[in-house]
């Protein structure tokens, strides 16, 4: 648009000084051709022509004739204003039309290559849909609307389950949460793409705010460590107290989440992975707690961060659930 602006201004410029220019020399026309109707034949020529005695060489005199300024500037009104041709001007119009249609197209073209026009679920990765669905699966194990007298859902308020009439139902949601989970770190561990998972991990904002009442007289440090121990109990797969009869052992893993006869190549997890996975989650990355899903992924002690050690800036990308209600945000986010 600033080019096409600044284009129309060149050109209305070029057409005012035309027509300057044709309005000067129509002028100089008419009174020129006045003053030649005013006098007589023979009269006046001193204004028009000046004579001037040149000695040559010889010493003889020679006259000779100097056109006046009128004449001269009119020599160069009519030099420097060359009228333009009707080619020319046919291909500056054309050339106008032309930059015109192609903004106008711009405009209307540019807006569908934007990902606020064509919605975000088009433009999202394996990782951030596969993050929503093992969230789902953990949303339907522990809602938030499950609440009880305290301001925690029942997975945050104690480790034990509750032994009452939901037990069950309990137990398959949690079974089918790590079903999800494990399948999701089978497909996105290791494999031929550009990205592969290399950590994962969970936090809990509300109950550092509003922690158990056994906690409450503790210091904010303390609960949030108190915290960051819980979510690492909590998450562990393969605990019988969670999934009771529908435990699914941690040897059985490749034999439901890796085939080689698949047409998508799937790497197995290694046992120093599975091993972690089913050990209380300890590493601390920023304000999450979880494990490493890579072999070669060694932190210089259990709780640091092998993210911050083994990976460049460049190198990392957070993935975390989209479809999160602002309750959800502060219960149980993973990453």
């Amino acid at each position: 648009l600033m080019r096409l602006a600044k284009l129309y201004k060149a050109y209305k410029a070029r057409v005012e000084n035309k027509k300057a220019k044709a309005a000067r020399m129509s002028m100089a026309d008419g009174s020129r051709q006045s003053e030649l109707s005013m006098i007589a034949p023979g009269e006046g020529d001193e204004d028009l022509l000046s004579v001037e005695d040149v000695e040559d060489q010889d010493g003889r005199v020679r006259e000779s004739v100097v056109e006046t300024t009128s004449d001269q500037e009119k020599k160069e009104d009519n030099s420097s204003g060359v009228p333009e041709t009707r080619v020319g001007k046919k291909l500056s119009d054309m050339t106008t039309r032309r930059v015109i249609i192609l903004v106008l197209v711009m405009l209307f073209c540019m807006p569908q290559f934007m990902p606020s026009s064509n919605g975000i679920d088009e433009f999202l990765i394996s990782s951030n849909l596969g993050v929503d669905v093992v969230y789902e699966r953990w949303r339907q194990y522990c809602p938030v609307e499950s609440n009880s007298s305290s301001n925690l859902p029942w997975c945050l308020e104690t480790l034990d389950p509750p032994a009452d009439a939901s037990l069950a139902r309990r137990q398959i949601n949690r079974a089918w949460f790590e079903k999800a989970l494990l399948n999701f770190l089978y497909q996105h561990h290791k494999g031929d793409f550009a990205w592969a998972l290399y950590w994962v991990g969970a936090n809990s904002q509300r109950y550092v705010k509003s922690p158990p009442a056994q906690y409450a007289t503790m210091s904010s440090n303390d609960v949030e460590e108190q915290a960051k121990l819980y979510i690492g109990e909590l998450m562990r797969l393969d605990q019988e107290r969670y999934l009771g009869k529908y435990q699914y052992p941690m040897d059985q893993w490749d034999a439901r989440f890796y085939d080689p006869s698949w047409d998508v190549g799937v790497v197995p997890l290694g046992q120093a992975v599975k091993d972690r996975l089913t050990e209380r989650w300890e590493e601390r990355c920023g304000n999450y707690v979880g494990v490493a899903v890579q072999p070669v992924a060694e932190a210089p002690s259990k709780t640091s961060c092998s993210t911050s050690s083994e990976l460049r800036c460049s190198e990392r990308e957070f993935a975390a659930p989209l479809g999160l209600t602002e309750d959800e945000e502060e219960e149980i986010r993973e990453a």
